[in-house]
């Protein structure tokens, strides 16, 4: 088939303004919108599907994700597959089988999930069936003692859209977990899915205002979630600390002691740089505070009913919506709060809010300076007042609060 044959091909089934190509003599790369490509050897030209949510399929009609990654973005039912290894690439031990364990409820007097079927490992690969629906399924991966070593997200929603902002990155249109960027659709703009500081492990939130006695706090949760019974998990509360290993293999409980779900601070589970902890889309990272822009509350109006706000920057809009700020767990409990949303950031950030460290005469070092509360060294997010009170694209948090993510592109 010649290069005339392809393109006419291709453009009957895909705008070509969305994509590019490159091509030899007997093969050719499809460059998608999104930054992913497929190849193809031209004889098979005849089977080349694409739609206008980067739909690649590949052989017997089954997606194949080929970046790793934590969150796999499933806009379309059908057959999938992904590689059972870390974003970087690099292999899960000893995992012999696969499962979904949680599974957003379509409606919440459903008594069976209808996201997936047939989920399955094989060949290193985990394969499913998607039905269509939108929601967000957790996805384990168990050892041969049964034990989880690892948890993916299904995150399936009409494909997002990149928005630019100030700071330069590009973001994704909606929080991850929520599966519309529409301000008329009010809880489906909801980034109900949400992670505590460095912990890929998705925490499902709910929808409800849940101020009660600290084992009510995931109400809501159980409420909006369908548990696989083959694993006897449940979302709860410990009052502990855990080892990455231990919370990973526990992905339906919310860990905290002190302010903290691990032992120690670790700095280094979420960085600048995309790691293995990070539970963002292939593409995608986990935004730095910078990212957001310098004027990033100069570029927002919040809406007149106080359900949201809107970002505009260089021609284009972006909703967040108002709906779970101070979602928190903190404490055991899960408050939505006053109006507002949260974001986490990648990083750490050191306050030095009474100027110690610039002071010559100062007794200690800079761990003993935070450990004694003279300085704050904490996790940083994004967070925002819809009432006019206290905003920062860098405030602090407790590694063990349990708020959303909007991810931004990984520049190139």
């Amino acid at each position: 088939m010649n290069l005339k044959s392809i393109s006419r091909a291709l453009t009957l089934a895909f705008s070509i303004a969305a994509l590019s190509m490159t091509v030899s003599a007997q093969s050719f790369t499809v460059h998608l919108k999104n930054g992913d490509t497929q190849s193809y050897n031209n004889d098979e030209v005849e089977r080349i599907v694409f739609s206008p949510d980067n739909y690649v399929p590949g052989g017997n009609d089954t997606f194949v994700f080929e970046e790793p990654a934590n969150t796999y973005i499933v806009s379309r039912p059908g057959e999938y597959e992904f590689k059972a290894v870390l974003p970087s690439g690099k292999e899960i031990e000893g995992i012999s089988k696969v499962d979904w364990i949680w599974a957003q409820k379509l409606d919440p007097q459903d008594t069976d999930q209808k996201l997936v079927s047939d989920v399955r490992f094989e060949d290193g690969r985990v394969r499913f069936k998607a039905t269509g629906n939108y929601g967000n399924v957790a996805v384990a991966g168990f050892n041969g003692s049964g034990k989880i070593v690892w948890v993916w997200l299904l995150w399936m929603t009409p494909q997002p859209e990149e928005k630019e902002f100030e700071g330069g990155g590009m973001f994704l249109d909606r929080f991850m977990g929520a599966t519309s960027a529409n301000p008329e659709d009010n809880q489906r703009t909801w980034g109900v899915v949400l992670y505590q500081w460095g912990r890929p492990v998705p925490i499902f939130g709910g929808f409800e205002e849940e101020f009660s006695e600290f084992g009510q706090t995931f109400d809501s949760a159980r409420k909006w979630t369908v548990m696989n019974p083959e694993y006897g998990l449940e979302w709860k509360v410990e009052n502990e600390a855990a080892t990455m290993e231990e919370s990973i293999a526990a992905p339906t409980t919310f860990f905290t002691k002190n302010g903290n779900w691990l032992p120690e601070r670790s700095t280094e589970l979420w960085a600048i740089d995309k790691t293995d902890y990070d539970p963002s889309p292939a593409g995608y990272k986990l935004p730095a505070y910078t990212d957001w822009g310098e004027s990033f509350f100069d570029n927002i109006v919040v809406m007149g009913d106080k359900t949201g706000a809107i970002y505009s920057f260089n021609g284009s809009e972006s909703y967040f919506p108002h709906g779970i700020q101070n979602r928190l767990y903190d404490t055991g409990e899960n408050v939505l709060g006053l109006p507002g949303f949260m974001s986490w950031n990648c990083e750490y950030y050191l306050n030095d809010f009474s100027g110690v460290l610039d002071n010559p005469n100062f007794p200690y070092t800079l761990e003993e300076a935070i450990e004694m509360g003279y300085v704050y060294y904490t996790p940083s997010r994004l967070n925002v007042s819809l009432l006019g009170g206290l905003s920062s694209v860098n405030a602090a948090a407790n590694p063990s609060f349990a708020i959303p993510i909007r991810c931004v592109r990984i520049k190139k």
